[in-house]
């Protein structure tokens, strides 16, 4: 990663820990409205109970919307995965020295 690059990351970070302790606003906001979709699954009743205990939950519904909240997690983790060798670090970075004490 060239230095200006590295600079726009590491200014991109900083605005965004100011964004989530509250020091300043964010320059656009996304808003996504949920949608609920009504579909008819086959799945083992068997499945469903097993995993619906397990997790304590108490719907069908509810032991969907878990698994594909895990699955979508895990396919991220997984293209996440796939970044690792490919970020060039500066040895002699010392990260501490951007360090601030309050």
């Amino acid at each position: 990663m060239n230095d200006e690059l590295f600079a726009e990351l590491l200014a991109s970070v900083r605005e965004s820990g100011a964004i989530l302790r509250g020091e300043k606003d964010p320059s656009r906001q996304f808003v996504i409205e949920e949608v609920n979709m009504a579909t008819t699954l086959v799945i083992d009743d068997h499945l469903i109970e097993e995993a619906r205990i397990i997790g304590k939950h108490s719907s069908a519904t509810d032991v969907v919307v878990e698994a594909l909240r895990e699955y979508i997690q895990y396919r991220k983790q997984l293209q996440i995965l796939t970044l690792f060798g490919t970020i060039d670090y500066d040895d002699t970075y010392n990260y501490k020295e951007q360090r601030q004490r309050l």
